[in-house]
């Protein structure tokens, strides 16, 4: 190969290892790309490294020949194996921050001292005829279980205390649920949505202030709603993913009941793509002002879903990102066990930041109008936490997980402090 052939050569090698690494960086399973000519696109950048790397030509090929690099590629299967579910046994389920330097290091040493053990002691034995060898020990009579045991006292003894560990922990830990303290939320046949037709008595014809769809997220929410928008509407069900977004708004807004404000708080259940947000917003149209709330939660797709979002509202002037993310980071007392639903704290704080950014898009009620509205909600609320007015889910009927600190309103006081300095805010802006 002449010189020139060489380096083109190489150079390609390169370009294809660069469009892997890419690859690696900027996409994700969720990334649509993946699916639209993404996967043929991979697997072609590795056919020509593999051949490229492969050649004698090749000056990559002295860089892959490394002992390190070498003794991966060794262990590689097994790394494959065993990397996800350490992944997942050593990361908190409830951990809704990103994963700290120090655990990601105590991860890889796992994964390569699993992936070692699993190449030297199973893999190479079995490669070199060691089933073969037991199957005609085991024939001839040769093998015994009791001489085997004895003969490998420490790894039974070791596998031994691993089982006990799991079956111990699998009958003592208990069975929580992040949704604790409503069991109707619990079971997704248990979740109501209603038609307006049901839920809206015939003689009015008002629309709410705020219509607020939401999925399990907002289920926890529906107690501090009620109380903090009186006379707003909030459709939340577990399980229900974007796709779901117009077929739960046009019944809402065929019958006249969507107001000027519109909350979409989906996102937890599946990954949000540019397009959903474009056919939302076609919907609804530039009328009326149209809250997104991005997600915080241990899902793979959060910040796929979270860049969506922003990246979609810029394009829309009459959309809004709600910030959730950023407002509940560092903030583990939030979450409720699994780092995605709310605790009563986080149910307030979650209701707050939405409060915070529509409130000067409502209509003005006086305090009189308010407190009606919300005598008038606590008397519709079924035996079983069911809201018949509204149709949706509440925590219950006793009204379990409010926080502690609530006033006579049934507002905590550190919400009512931040939205008295947030209109004292507005209010000398205006001045």
């Amino acid at each position: 190969m002449s010189s020139s052939g060489r380096l083109i050569f190489n150079v390609v090698g390169v370009v294809a290892l660069v469009g892997l690494l890419l690859m690696i960086v900027f996409t994700n399973g969720y990334s649509a790309f993946i699916y639209r000519g993404g996967l043929l696109i991979c697997s072609l950048l590795t056919a020509v490294f593999i051949a490229v790397l492969v050649h004698p030509a090749c000056v990559l090929s002295r860089v892959f020949a490394l002992r390190p690099l070498v003794w991966i590629g060794k262990v590689s299967y097994g790394m494959y194996l065993w990397h996800y579910p350490l992944i997942l046994l050593t990361t908190p389920g409830n951990m809704s921050a990103d994963v700290p330097w120090w655990l990601r290091i105590i991860q890889l040493v796992l994964i390569f001292g699993a992936s070692a053990a699993s190449y030297y002691l199973i893999e190479n034995p079995i490669r070199h005829g060691a089933i073969g060898a037991w199957l005609t020990n085991l024939t001839n009579g040769e093998f015994t279980f009791v001489g085997w045991v004895r003969d490998h006292v420490v790894p039974v003894a070791a596998g031994v205390v691993v089982v006990a560990v799991a079956l111990v922990g699998c009958a003592v830990v208990p069975d929580t649920s992040a949704l604790e303290g409503g069991d109707a939320l619990q079971n997704e046949e248990a979740q109501t949505n209603v038609e307006p037709e049901e839920e809206q008595p015939a003689e009015v014809v008002e629309p709410y202030d705020i219509v607020w769809i939401g999925d399990s997220v907002s289920v926890r929410c529906i107690h501090a709603f009620n109380e903090t928008f009186p006379f707003g509407l909030i459709d939340a069900k577990v399980n229900r993913s974007i796709y779901e977004a117009t077929d739960v708004y046009d019944p809402y807004r065929d019958k006249g009941l969507v107001g000027n404000v519109v909350v979409f708080a989906l996102g937890t259940n599946n990954v949000v793509e540019s397009d959903q947000i474009d056919a939302i917003m076609e919907d609804v149209g530039s009328d009326i002002h149209v809250f997104f709330v991005n997600t915080r939660s241990t899902t793979d797709w959060m910040e796929e879903t979270n860049a969506v979002l922003a990246s979609a509202v810029a394009r829309y002037p009459n959309a809004t990102l709600i910030d959730w993310y950023s407002a509940s980071a560092d903030n583990e007392d939030y979450f409720d066990g699994d780092g995605t639903h709310l605790s009563a704290e986080g149910a307030w704080a979650y209701v707050n930041l939405i409060y915070n950014a529509t409130d000067g898009l409502l209509p003005e009620r006086t305090a009189e109008e308010k407190e009606a509205k919300r005598i008038s909600l606590a008397v519709d609320e079924d035996e079983d936490g069911l809201d018949d007015v509204y149709g949706t889910v509440i925590v219950d009927a006793d009204g379990n997980g409010v926080p502690d600190d609530v006033n006579d309103n049934g507002i905590p006081d550190s919400v009512e402090v931040q939205r008295a300095q947030a209109e004292a805010e507005a209010a000398a802006a205006a001045a």
